[in-house]
């Protein structure tokens, strides 16, 4: 609220902005992590969900799903950053925090699984 009361020189008290952009329909709330995706990419994931959106059980139990995450060692928590925005603006690009994750010494753990088998899962 100080930057808006900043930016637009407003003599108001914090609640009173806060309580017209919630009579708005706007809610303060975390926003979305997620990774920046370039036109390609965007154009890649959206061709695979079309060409596979009527597979099967049958099908999807065939495929290995694997992945990756780190775990940063030593590192302070950053802090969630937080946008304005109406209900169904959860996803859109001025709502969504895309920015990168620190870098530092950490542990990779990588994993896979399919119907009705996990593993392996390997740290490194």
């Amino acid at each position: 609220m100080k930057c808006l009361k900043q930016i637009f020189q407003l003599q108001v008290h914090e609640n009173t902005i806060n309580n017209a952009l919630t009579n708005a329909g706007y809610h303060h709330r975390i926003a979305r992590r997620r990774l920046y995706l370039n036109k390609r990419d965007q154009k890649r994931r959206l061709r695979f969900a079309k060409e596979h959106k009527d597979w099967t059980i049958q099908q999807w139990a065939s495929v290995l799903f694997c992945d990756e995450m780190s775990v940063k060692l030593f590192m302070e928590r950053k802090t969630p950053e937080h946008v304005w925005r109406k209900a169904n603006e959860e996803f859109h690009r001025d709502c969504i925090d895309y920015s990168k994750r620190p870098q530092g010494t950490g542990l990779m753990f990588w994993g896979a699984f399919r119907k009705g088998r996990i593993g392996p899962g390997v740290f490194f």
